[in-house]
């Protein structure tokens, strides 16, 4: 059984902001929890992730973001909060900064499938580097062949 501390991206059973469920339902994209990430305990940190998290739920990404934020000057190794800026940073229309935001979570969780994937889409919806797009694509596939959507992702770039 997956529990809530199984990574960033566990399985749908555990909802991380409502109003981007249709964004990754759509990416193809697995949905996190509302309870904060596992490793060393930081009751700030917690408390400013839940807080983000029921921001973004309420459509508030400017101000879940600042809280994210605020989650990550108590903590900077905290993994979730930089996936979860960058998918409020996506739904508020910032590709360019969700991209970095997404840059600095794979630095932390190099083998998230689902996080490179994100990063592809990212960096087409900014209007980036195709290539770089493609590299992401090919590394989320490299960590999962079965994530037929990054394929898809590849082939739409290829043609």
């Amino acid at each position: 059984m997956t529990g809530p501390r199984n990574g960033p991206l566990a399985l749908v059973r555990y909802w991380f902001l409502a109003p981007l469920l249709s964004l990754c339902m759509v990416l193809g994209v697995l949905v996190v929890r509302t309870q904060p990430p596992a490793s060393v305990p930081s009751p700030a940190a917690d408390a400013f992730f839940i807080a983000a998290n029921r921001l973004a739920v309420a459509g508030k990404f400017m101000e879940a973001i600042q809280a994210y934020r605020q989650a990550l000057s108590v903590k900077p190794d905290l993994a979730d909060a930089h996936f979860a800026i960058a998918m409020a940073q996506s739904r508020w229309g910032r590709h360019a900064e969700a991209v970095v935001s997404l840059e600095t979570f794979l630095k932390l969780r190099p083998n998230s499938a689902d996080a490179w994937f994100v990063l592809g889409n990212e960096v087409r919806s900014a209007g980036g580097d195709n290539q770089k797009a493609a590299n992401a694509f090919r590394q989320a596939l490299r960590l999962n062949p079965r994530l037929k959507a990054a394929e898809a992702s590849l082939n739409h770039l290829r043609d």
